[in-house]
């Protein structure tokens, strides 16, 4: 475990793996609201290691081991504050890393490339789609009135989620039994007001980002829809993959084998065709070069990976 500094405090910062392979771009993994770097830490960060890939994780400020945290004291952060936090680790990497965000990870991941900073590409999983979370706040609305009233009221999002039963609902469905449910909704923690404030109507356009994204959603997310998702990958000239029967929080549910296996076969994927304009695009931006094109050979045991046939 590593901790960096970042104003006056320090972020808690997970790496696993050696160096990457010559084809397997470093990983960058964002976790999503009430979530920290524990999320990855269940098996999900060791496959994608094993897959070949330098990968690190970062609680972002406020939430897990990171400082900033607290009732009130998080709502101080915005998606900016996040964003620069995501800058900060990835200038630590040995190359532009590939980021992986997951549900409010994975606008910041959106963010992140709209601003230009150095990467080649991003994973979004089940995310935050570009157009922001008005929907899922009038669809939350509906379906958990009181829990989400007392949310806004008191200016505390985590009241949303103190309930395992409500938790289970919206990220891990009934994938989970007792045992492990608890043990998961411990560690959820607080999320900042005012990211939700930037969040209900942001201003995203993908066409400014100086790399690709792939889009993985959820089957049986119950935050965002199969519309959303298809949206969010239009919107990136893209299609989506879908795992069919999985929760939103899918880097922790029965099948998160088989996501990370894609999250690398995507990742590895932009070291295709397109590496190139890629290159020439973060170099005009004055950010940074690209790694050199991988073997071809490389990504065999991915694509036969029976996993990925749950997918589509």
């Amino acid at each position: 475990m590593h901790a960096m500094n970042f104003g006056a405090g320090r972020l808690e910062i997970i790496r696993k793996g050696p160096r990457s392979l010559p084809g397997y771009p470093p990983l960058l993994l964002v976790h999503g609201a009430w979530h920290g770097v524990w999320c990855w830490q269940q098996g999900f960060m060791d496959a994608l290691a094993d897959h070949g890939h330098e990968v690190a994780a970062l609680s972002l400020r406020g939430h897990g081991n990171s400082p900033g945290g607290g009732r009130f004291a998080i709502s101080r952060h915005g998606i900016r504050d996040y964003v620069d936090d995501v800058a900060t680790v990835a200038e630590t990497l040995t190359r532009p890393p590939v980021i992986v965000g997951h549900s409010m990870g994975g606008f910041i991941a959106q963010r992140y490339l709209c601003d230009r900073h150095p990467a080649i590409g991003a994973v979004l999983l089940a995310s935050v789609p570009p157009t922001g979370v008005f929907p899922l706040f009038l669809r939350l609305l509906r379906s958990e009135p009181l829990a989400t009233a007392t949310a806004v009221m008191s200016l505390d999002l985590g009241r949303l989620l103190h309930d395992p039963a409500r938790a289970a609902r919206m990220l891990f469905s009934d994938a989970l039994d007792t045992t492990e449910l608890l043990a998961l909704h411990r560690l959820l923690g607080g999320e900042s007001f005012r990211v939700f404030v930037e969040l209900l109507a942001p201003r995203l356009d993908p066409t400014q980002a100086v790399a690709p994204a792939a889009v993985i959603a959820a089957g049986a997310d119950a935050l965002f829809t199969r519309a959303e998702a298809r949206s969010t990958a239009y919107a990136w000239k893209t299609r989506e993959t879908v795992f069919d029967g999985l929760a939103h929080d899918l880097m922790l549910v029965p099948g998160w084998l088989a996501v990370a296996a894609a999250v690398s076969q995507r990742a590895v994927a932009f070291d295709g065709p397109d590496r190139g304009s890629i290159e020439a695009a973060v170099r005009q931006a004055g950010r940074g070069s690209i790694p050199p094109k991988r073997p071809a050979t490389q990504a065999r045991h991915l694509r036969s990976d029976p996993g990925l046939l749950n997918a589509r």
